[in-house]
């Protein structure tokens, strides 16, 4: 898939993701405080980011704990080139860090092994790949990704 028909496709696609990640946050407590955003920093490939805040209902919170800090989640398909320089590959990533860059959660297909990148010229092999990476996404459960910070 050329680049502008992998947006089309895929842009309203990773935000409707990103958006259904966000209704798991509310529901363990989290309020948003970042709206789901392209973001826009002239790199290849679709980024969409959102924050959301701690549960803020305890009487004493310790800003400095992890745990209280807001959480930056982003979902985005990455192109093989920026990531470690394998020509026309693709994957898609979904990531859960503290603002201070403290990974709480995160899922990316096959990372870190030979399969980690789709051919971009593969149409199927693509969709299989969005397929897997939206339900893993999908169907995990709020506590996974929320549940031990409150």
């Amino acid at each position: 898939m050329t680049p502008s028909k992998l947006d089309r496709y895929f842009g309203h696609r990773l935000r409707k993701l990103l958006e259904g990640v966000l209704v798991k946050a509310k529901e363990s407590g989290y309020r948003v405080v970042w709206e789901p955003a392209e973001r826009g920093s002239g790199e290849p490939g679709l980024h969409y980011e959102a924050t959301v805040r701690a549960p803020s209902d305890q009487s004493e919170i310790d800003p400095m704990d992890p745990k209280n800090s807001d959480l930056g989640i982003t979902v985005e398909l990455m192109f093989s080139e920026d990531a470690d320089g394998t020509e026309g590959g693709l994957n898609f990533s979904m990531g859960v860090c503290t603002v201070g860059g403290e990974i709480v959660s995160g899922f990316t297909p096959y990372n870190y092994t030979d399969d980690v990148w789709v051919k971009r010229s593969d149409d199927d092999a693509i969709k299989v790949r969005w397929n897997l990476f939206r339900n893993g996404v999908e169907d995990v459960d709020q506590d996974t990704y929320f549940g031990d910070r409150k």
